[in-house]
């Protein structure tokens, strides 16, 4: 697996003793998106699911990672980044998660074309 300088992935928290995963949202190049609920509360969140298994991988999700916290919490009209998690899939390969709060009218994409769309008026 791609060593990562921003990341430590063995001290991750780990994925399943934090959540329930339930019904897969969508998906694109780097992962699945997942509704999951915390174990110990009933709020549901968004999980990204991605394989880190090469190098074009990891610099795609610290990309990500950047990204999303540099913009969580800074306007309101975007949903919360809760943080990241780890796990490893039936294969014993590598995953993070990237969990977020819920966004009720879709994918994110389409959050930003509304966002847009409201600016313009």
């Amino acid at each position: 697996m791609a060593v990562s300088t921003t990341i430590d992935f063995d001290k991750l928290p780990k994925a399943q003793d934090s959540f329930i995963l339930f019904e897969k949202l969508g998906e694109g190049t780097y992962g699945e998106v997942f509704r999951a609920k915390f174990r110990d509360s009933s709020e549901c969140v968004a999980a990204k699911i991605i394989r880190v298994r090469n190098e074009e991988d990891l610099n795609e999700f610290e990309n990500e990672l950047h990204i999303l916290t540099k913009v969580s919490k800074q306007a309101e009209n975007l949903p919360d980044f809760i943080g990241i998690f780890g796990d490893c899939d039936a294969f014993h390969a590598q995953r993070i998660w990237f969990v977020m709060e819920l966004c009720s009218i879709g994918p994110i994409s389409r959050l930003f074309k509304e966002i847009g769309k409201e600016n313009e008026l």
